[in-house]
């Protein structure tokens, strides 16, 4: 979900993992010389999730990288499969209030553009289902970022432990 805390969270674990860290969003943004934004305005959703698709084929090609994918990636062309197929995925769980109140603090979401409170609340409907399939759930609210990444951290030592896999 937008302002789900994915990018933020994300870097972090990366450096206590020591791993590298991508946003997809911003690959596809450095690709397209374009801002999501943009490309939503210019090329519209369906170029954009084409290219998010994209982004899942070649992310099943990579060891040892945390990936914050945009929120949409996981719910278009079977991609949370293909995520959970390539390896641990993890839903950050936050309150619709609260994404609505972090989304009325940042910009440049083109799918919240007008009635930004009911198209969170439909997003989340749409979503949530799609998302419940990642291997790790984490609230990410009314957390510090580095309790939020401990609990990630350890969930992942669990989710290892239970399915062997190292």
């Amino acid at each position: 979900m937008p302002a789900s805390g994915k990018t933020t969270i994300g870097r972090m674990l990366s450096g206590k993992m020591n791993y590298n860290f991508i946003d997809t969003d911003k690959v596809i943004e450095i690709n397209e010389n374009m801002t999501v934004e943009e490309i939503f305005k210019y090329k519209g959703e369906e170029y954009f999730r084409n290219l998010e698709g994209k982004m899942a084929d070649n992310i099943m090609l990579v060891d040892n990288m945390i990936i914050a994918t945009g929120g949409g990636l996981p719910t278009c062309f079977h991609n949370m499969d293909k995520l959970n197929k390539a390896g641990i995925t993890v839903f950050l769980n936050v309150p619709i209030k609260e994404l609505i109140k972090r989304n009325e603090q940042s910009h440049g979401r083109p799918l919240l553009q007008n009635n930004m409170k009911e198209k969170i609340i439909d997003l989340y409907r749409k979503r949530f289902f799609v998302y419940n399939k990642a291997h790790i759930k984490v609230n990410n609210y009314n957390k510090s970022i580095d309790i939020v990444c401990n609990s990630i951290l350890k969930a992942i030592i669990e989710y290892e432990n239970n399915n062997k896999i190292k």
